[in-house]
């Protein structure tokens, strides 16, 4: 009999679940192992405080702590935490089976043209085409930008 299984996992800051799996066999059906799975996942939330990602309705979250671009697949990296010296527009597509990071440089594209660059990738390898509206930046980014003499 081939059976299959509902896999949870869930990791956030410190707290690291580890992984529990529900299978079809276990619960009887599909439908039954799946209900399972999202009530421990559901468990876990609530028992660790975790936040719940904030969608717009639009399918787009919320800024919030897990996510300070809004859009999903996209982030503001930098290669150190004090006193960075390359920040960039991040984002992740699918390439073989694998998942790739893509960065645009915002010394090099500015702010708002390197965010439409990593968000018009991400747009294209998901067959979607909103419109491509840059988040504020955040403080430090700012300050950055103006000593580095970037707009």
């Amino acid at each position: 009999m081939n059976d299959s299984a509902w896999r949870v996992w869930v990791v956030f800051d410190t707290f690291d679940s580890g992984q529990r799996y529900f299978s079809d066999a276990q619960f009887g059906s599909t439908k039954n192992a799946l209900k399972a799975a999202i009530g421990y996942r559901d468990l876990l939330v609530k028992e660790n405080a975790i936040p719940l990602r904030a969608y717009d309705g639009n399918g787009y979250h919320i800024q919030d702590k897990r996510n300070t671009s809004g859009t999903v697949g996209i982030c503001l990296a930098k290669d150190k935490a004090e006193n960075p010296g390359r920040v960039s527009w991040q984002c992740r597509i699918m390439v073989n089976g694998k998942q790739k990071g893509i960065s645009f440089s915002i010394r090099k594209f500015g702010y708002a043209d390197a965010w439409k660059r990593a968000y018009l990738l991400r747009s294209q390898h998901l067959g979607s085409n909103a419109k491509a509206i840059p988040p504020e930046p955040p403080d430090w980014l700012v300050i950055w930008m103006h000593n580095h003499g970037i707009r």
